[in-house]
């Protein structure tokens, strides 16, 4: 199927479900590169996740039959979250959400994501972030090395259209 059709809008209460399950089939897709393997901890469980998700501004990406398929959320200049759901990855829609996202920050954009997660780090790349440091995190108790990433400033308006999310 292809997602050409998709629109963006805020978050509100009723999609809470919609996406605490694309988060709970998501998360641990971001870390499957790790040398060591990570246990989900479902959203509803992950006090601190989920407490900075919802101290953040979430827009989610509908699709032509109104289901939602991700979701992105932004505090300030920081792209905190961009999840798609597993089952329509590889079809625009991430690099639609990450552009969408852009457009909603002012100024230059960071996030972070796992070092070996390199096709979110090849994608983010696409949109012009660069790394600029490493840091020591963790996962569920298990360490993880992640970068932060910076778009110093909004990448061009003919920046391509069809860019394939990871």
């Amino acid at each position: 199927m292809i997602y050409n059709a998709i629109k963006f809008r805020r978050y509100c209460d009723t999609d809470f479900e919609a996406v605490t399950a694309i988060y709970n089939s998501s998360k641990l897709d971001e870390l499957k590169f790790e040398r060591r393997q990570h246990t989900l901890i479902p959203l509803l469980e992950d006090h601190r996740r989920l407490e900075r998700l919802l101290d953040s501004d979430i827009y989610v990406a509908i699709d032509e039959n109104n289901c939602i398929v991700a979701y992105g959320a932004i505090n300030h200049r920081e792209i905190r979250a961009l999840y798609v759901h597993p089952n329509i990855r590889g079809n625009g829609v991430g690099a639609k959400l990450l552009r969408y996202l852009i457009s909603r920050i002012d100024g230059s954009a960071t996030l972070n994501v796992a070092r070996s997660n390199k096709p979110a780090i090849t994608l983010y790349k696409k949109f012009g972030f660069t790394v600029v440091q490493k840091f020591r995190s963790s996962y569920n108790g298990v360490r993880v090395v992640a970068n932060e990433m910076l778009l110093a400033s909004k990448p061009p308006s003919g920046c391509p259209r069809t860019e394939t999310d990871s």
